[in-house]
């Protein structure tokens, strides 16, 4: 059931200048602000995880019967962000912090 919440967040964040730069086991990690910086991304970004909140509890598990639980984390800060490779070119974040 981990690929559920990943779907989902694939789902809502389309079409909301919202970048995936990696999956990493359960892990979404997402950007909000590139390539053009905004004054609310954090307030975009809130708004988003409340909508993926109410997505995944929609969910229920079929072994335990309780609806699925997520966890957030947003980071406010400068961010560094490049892209990596030629053949299958991709955003990776190079470092967080104050610049």
């Amino acid at each position: 059931m981990s690929h559920v919440p990943t779907f989902i967040a694939a789902q809502l964040i389309s079409g909301k200048a919202v970048f995936k730069i990696e999956t990493i086991d359960d892990t979404y990690v997402t950007v909000r602000g590139i390539p053009e910086q905004t004054e609310n991304h954090c307030e975009l970004l809130y708004h988003l995880v409340v909508d993926m909140t109410f997505e995944v509890q929609s969910v229920i598990d079929p072994i335990t019967g309780k609806p699925l639980q997520i966890r957030f984390g947003i980071n406010s800060a400068a961010v560094l962000v490049g892209v990596i490779g030629k053949k299958m070119p991709r955003h990776v974040a190079l470092a967080l912090g104050n610049f």
